[in-house]
């Protein structure tokens, strides 16, 4: 997929053959624009410079990330498809359309791009952003071994539970891999909850979910 600068008010995304704008709702100056790197300049004349290029950061990354779906689930990639995705992504349609467990998921993952870690103060890694995507990748797997849909009403201590025996007995994972993959999805879930998204919270909190983990050896080589 390739994506050309963004000029002034709106972001374009161009396939093949067709053209994609999608608005940012922001201006600038046109002396304010860097058009090679496809921001606003790192200039004191544009005070909201930096909101702007992280909203624009944003855009990109959504529009990457619903390519990459619609390829993977061979979803036809069209103006439509994008603009209704996109405004779900941004939050224009989350009054009117409720976020499915797999749409929120996607959501906080595209936006851990710009999210910092409150325990360290950094900004948080590609490869934590790609262990996000794994799990999210095995969460999918799981739902279709399982046959069976999985959303916000169906989610029980259970689903934690097969989760973590399909990890270890069908994808064959370590312990401590298989602890990283549970840990994330209880991350997806906290963030859910934080955002009172309506689920059965308990899975959060019971005891009965126990997840093995074992002591990481480092070996220093000489």
């Amino acid at each position: 997929m390739e994506i050309p600068t963004a000029i002034r008010r709106k972001k374009k995304y161009t396939t093949s053959a067709n053209r994609f704008v999608y608005p940012s709702h922001f201006s600038v100056l046109p002396k304010n624009w860097d058009k090679k790197a496809g921001k606003v300049k790192n200039t004191n004349a544009e005070p909201l410079r930096m909101d702007i290029n992280h909203h624009l950061d944003f855009l990109r990354m959504s529009a990457y990330s619903l390519y990459a779906k619609s390829v993977n689930e061979n979803i036809p990639l069209t103006k439509d498809y994008l603009k209704k995705e996109m405004n779900c992504l941004t939050g224009k349609t989350m009054t009117a359309k409720k976020l499915s467990l797999f749409e929120f998921i996607e959501k906080y993952i595209i936006e851990s791009e710009n999210r910092t870690n409150p325990k360290t103060g950094l900004k948080i890694s590609y490869r934590t952003i790609q262990e996000y995507r794994t799990s999210l990748k095995n969460i999918r797997e799981f739902q279709e071994a399982n046959d069976e849909p999985l959303d916000w009403p169906n989610l029980s201590v259970n689903t934690f539970k097969d989760f973590r025996d399909y990890l270890t007995t069908v994808k064959n994972y370590a312990v401590n891999n298989t602890a990283k993959h549970v840990d994330n999805f209880r991350q997806f879930l906290r963030e859910a909850q934080d955002q009172k998204l309506v689920f059965d919270y308990s899975v959060l909190t019971n005891k009965k979910i126990v997840v093995a983990r074992e002591e990481a050896v480092n070996v220093a080589l000489n």
